[in-house]
């Protein structure tokens, strides 16, 4: 629903590129790409699509004048992606060996669960080994959007090439694939380095059975030796509330719980705040402090009114902090809120001083 006028120059002309090769339009392809300079991903997508190799050529081999890089070539992410997405195996191994030139293991972050960089080389130096030549440059999301949508052969083609096994294991989780984790399962007789890390590798896989709400995969991950903080946190991050009861029912507690209140705030998971709220208990408390501050970051008024309505006290930091996040709307509601809480609290001693005179005169 975004009109095209109001995107940035850049991706317009990124979207002009991919017309003209779906035109077959040779003048414009090469306007766009000589002139305009237009970023060359969707180009060699809309080539791969129609089954133009000499275009996609053209495009995986052309290499941009760029002012601060001064040589950049093209960014193989998104269209390994849309490969692997789609499960087509000849394109994706066309993307692979044309983007073979180094190696990239990117920097993956969700929430607490950190790709761990250094053992992934250790992996793939072992592919590499077995191989007797060197990896092609695929990478965590290679394997989770193949894994996530079922592909197999794309998944197998991955891992025996190094890709993330992490990765893998994400995708697998969300999708549910039986085939799929099946294989994956079968890895870790395979090879060592997986056989001991299977609880990282299950963790990824927890995460990703919590962004699906898929509770038969958590319950396999568990098994494996997932760690339920990861459960706990995509369940709270991707707004799966039975998957959170399920984590714990599975014997979840406090420490699991980490910053689980700020994401499931920040993503806007009011039916989640909410469920934490009423289910308080010692072993979990509920944090109204962290769930304020990250919904007063987020603009999210209804949280706010939601925390306020059922005692969350409002600070003079609060409202400071609304002012530096720039929340007009969420400033304008604390200062009502703190002045009818102040006025609550006058009005509470005033009744404590009633009392203590009409005390003082039946005493008299």
């Amino acid at each position: 629903n975004i009109l095209l006028a109001d995107l940035p120059e850049e991706k317009q002309d990124e979207i002009g590129l991919l017309g003209a090769v779906l035109e077959d339009n040779n003048e414009i392809i090469e306007y766009f790409m000589n002139e305009k300079k237009a970023p060359l991903e969707l180009g060699l997508i809309g080539a791969l699509k129609i089954c133009d190799m000499k275009k996609a050529d053209l495009f995986a081999d052309h290499v941009t004048y760029d002012s601060v890089t001064k040589n950049k070539t093209i960014d193989f992410e998104v269209p390994k992606y849309w490969a692997a997405y789609i499960g087509d195996l000849s394109i994706f191994k066309y993307l692979g060996i044309k983007s073979s030139s180094g190696v990239k293991i990117i920097h993956v972050n969700i929430g607490n669960l950190r790709l761990d960089r250094e053992s992934e080389k250790i992996f793939r130096d072992q592919i590499a080994q077995e191989l007797q030549q060197n990896y092609v440059r695929l990478d965590f999301y290679d394997n989770y959007w193949a894994a996530y949508n079922g592909h197999l052969e794309i998944v197998k083609y991955g891992i025996a090439h190094g890709a993330s096994p992490a990765g893998a294991f994400f995708g697998a989780g969300s999708g549910g694939h039986s085939s799929v984790l099946e294989y994956l399962y079968s890895l870790f007789d395979k090879y060592e380095y997986l056989a001991k890390n299977k609880d990282y590798f299950a963790s990824w896989g927890l995460l990703g059975a919590a962004q699906s709400n898929n509770i038969d995969v958590g319950k396999q991950m568990i098994e494996l030796g997932a760690k339920l903080v990861f459960g706990v946190e995509g369940s709270t991050r991707y707004g799966q509330l039975n998957f959170l009861k399920f984590m714990i029912s599975s014997g979840a507690t406090e420490r699991d719980f980490g910053y689980v209140y700020i994401y499931a705030c920040e993503n806007k998971h009011l039916d989640i705040v909410s469920y934490m709220f009423k289910n308080a208990s010692k072993d979990i408390p509920f944090e109204g402090d962290s769930c304020l501050y990250s919904a007063i970051k987020n603009g999210d008024i209804n949280m706010i009114k939601y925390l306020i309505e059922n005692g969350q006290k409002v600070t003079e930091g609060n409202i400071n902090f609304a002012n530096e996040a720039q929340q007009a709307e969420v400033v304008n509601y604390l200062n009502q809120a703190l002045d009818a809480q102040q006025d609550k609290q006058s009005q509470k001693f005033q009744i404590q001083d009633n009392d203590m005179i009409i005390e003082e005169l039946g005493q008299e």
